[in-house]
């Protein structure tokens, strides 16, 4: 018998590189499955992430919006409580002292105001009234009287860092709360207050 060792190894070869040749398609295949699956999950991923961000969006949304609701009845409340005490009266012949600190760049400077008083009840650096709104409805009120450069807290249960009450504080001229309010209208919306962002309302007040 002869044994041909040239064919025999022509046809390891040529097996090898069927074998090379199906790796290599596996390969591929499973490379291409990959991919294509990689693609699919990070597609899901996502349209998942983007629903969530929208559901997120929309409660946030909700919220602010029933948190606008809330302040604009305070401030319904706080209408009524301010006019039962009587009109807002200013004494001129007297003056109330405060250090005014800009919530914004808290440069302080001495201002002197006319006293103001709703009926008996003196307004600058009396609680009372923003108080009782405080009690009633839950949300943090404050009295401002105009100065030069802004309006002035010179009543109001909002909290410095400190705990202390903001008395003194004002919002300068640039916000656009005093734009609002500057026109004769209501603001309601986000607004900075002392330290932080807060949903609000703010009605402008007519002495006399």
């Amino acid at each position: 018998m002869k044994l041909n060792l040239s064919g025999l190894k022509l046809k390891q070869k040529f097996i090898l590189l069927n074998v090379f040749l199906l790796f290599v398609s596996l390969l591929s295949l499973s490379l291409a499955i990959y991919i294509n699956q990689k693609e699919y999950i990070l597609h899901q991923n996502n349209v998942r992430l983007q629903s969530h961000l929208e559901d997120m969006t929309n409660l946030l949304d909700l919220q602010i919006k029933e948190k606008q609701e809330q302040v604009n009845s305070a401030l319904e409340v706080a209408r009524e409580i301010l006019q039962a005490k009587g009109d807002i009266l200013q004494q001129d012949s007297m003056v109330v002292n405060f250090s005014a600190v800009n919530q914004i760049s808290k440069e302080v400077q001495q201002v002197s105001l006319p006293a103001w008083s709703a009926g008996d009840v003196p307004l600058q650096k009396d609680f009372t009234i923003v108080d009782k709104i405080m009690d009633l409805t839950g949300q943090t009120a404050t009295i401002f009287q105009k100065i030069d450069d802004g309006y002035l807290r010179v009543s109001t249960n909002v909290r410095k860092l400190d705990g202390n009450r903001a008395v003194g504080t004002f919002i300068p001229n640039s916000s656009e709360v005093i734009k609002t309010i500057e026109r004769g209208e209501t603001f309601r919306g986000r607004a900075f207050v002392v330290n932080a962002w807060y949903v609000t309302a703010y009605e402008p007040i007519y002495v006399n």
